[in-house]
């Protein structure tokens, strides 16, 4: 009879806190959901910077030149820029060259390239080479005065004072790879 009783009085207990039914919860406490986090938003040109840093000579060989292209986010809050930045080139008439883009072997039409989240004041950057020297047996070749990058919501430009050769058929072509963030360097 003891157990009838004691199980009667927990049967009770949880009826009354409404614990036995979904239904009957009006004296319970939900816990707080956690809340989601809304995916960052494409950069506007205002939140962009745009240079390019030659490394000191870093990419400069026999005929070779390059260098980093480097986006900053200078807006107030996280957002994206393309992992493979749109890079048009022009001269120092803001005339566009016809410079392209090699497309790396395999990326036909390619992988998803998800896009690179900058916090504010941070960076990313990719390294572009190109042949600079008139090598070929019918050269065609250009001088960059600026670079601009294409992004979802607009375009930011910077200056460079580059020399882009090819063939004369295909003309000057340019190495570029995908956008990483720049992690400070360590001494």
């Amino acid at each position: 009879m003891k157990k009838a009783s004691c199980l009667g009085i927990a049967a009770f207990l949880l009826l009354s806190c409404g614990c036995s039914s979904p239904s009957r919860g009006k004296g319970l406490v939900t816990p707080p959901q956690p809340q989601q986090e809304s995916k960052p938003s494409a950069c506007a040109a205002l939140d962009i910077a745009l240079s390019f840093d030659s490394a000191d000579g870093e990419f400069n060989g026999m005929s070779h030149s390059g260098a980093y292209l480097v986006l900053t986010n200078i807006g107030l809050r996280t957002c994206t820029v393309p992992r493979r930045p749109q890079v048009t080139w022009l001269d120092i008439t803001n005339a566009t060259l016809n410079a392209q883009a090699d497309t790396p072997k395999g990326m036909h039409p390619g992988p998803v390239l998800t896009p690179v989240a900058l916090a504010p004041g941070k960076s990313a950057r990719a390294a572009l080479r190109w042949v600079s020297g008139e090598v070929y047996d019918h050269n065609k070749c250009v001088n960059v005065a600026k670079g601009t990058v294409k992004l979802d919501k607009g375009e930011v430009s910077a200056p460079l004072q580059a020399k882009m050769c090819g063939d004369a058929t295909t003309g000057p072509r340019f190495e570029e790879q995908w956008l990483q963030p720049n992690e400070p360097s360590v001494h």
